[in-house]
């Protein structure tokens, strides 16, 4: 199955709303048609949101929208989370991460690379800014997924949850061998 990968754009924002629409009927929720309006409302205040960055994954076959990652930039206070700033003191020492809202990969593409791809953008941003990355809220395919892409499990004893974190590569310095002249 192919598929690519991309920053969310005004293109993308009809089948963007209609995964997210997809994926709340999934939750159970009730979703109709004035829900995919409000999507795409979110979705474009989204787009010009610098603290957010948003990938979508489209099935190349089909055109289809079939996954997508959120993850907020660090700041002075964790908009839109419910998690207290204190607990993410506690768990991670300070601020200096990149925190994932979302990754959603619809069912039917599930286990076919596109969870790791978008992940990959996360990282390299993260990697640019020598952030690490923080996430909770992890089911059993996550947490497999997340631990081959180098997360650690983390406590927060405040909330007595588990969170998983990935601390940014080291950057390799080059070594220079000096040889003395006599």
């Amino acid at each position: 199955m192919a598929f690519e990968t991309f920053p969310v754009a005004e293109e993308h924002v009809d089948g963007y709303a209609t995964l997210l629409s997809e994926r709340s009927r999934s939750d159970g929720l009730e979703v109709d048609t004035l829900d995919i309006s409000e999507f795409k409302v979110d979705i474009r205040k989204d787009m010009n949101n610098p603290e957010l960055t948003e990938f979508i994954a489209k099935d190349s076959t089909t055109g289809k929208i079939v996954a997508f990652i959120i993850w907020r930039y660090p700041t002075n206070h964790l908009y839109g989370l419910t998690i207290p700033r204190e607990n993410f003191i506690e768990a991670f020492g300070d601020k200096s991460f990149i925190f994932i809202k979302e990754l959603f990969v619809h069912e039917e593409h599930r286990r076919c690379g596109i969870g790791t791809q978008l992940m990959q953008h996360a990282i390299i941003a993260a990697d640019q800014d020598n952030l690490r990355i923080c996430l909770g809220s992890i089911n059993e395919a996550g947490e497999s997924l997340y631990t081959k892409l180098g997360f650690v499990k983390v406590y927060c004893h405040l909330e007595q949850v588990t969170y998983m974190v990935k601390h940014p590569q080291q950057k390799q310095s080059a070594t220079v061998a000096i040889s003395e002249v006599e």
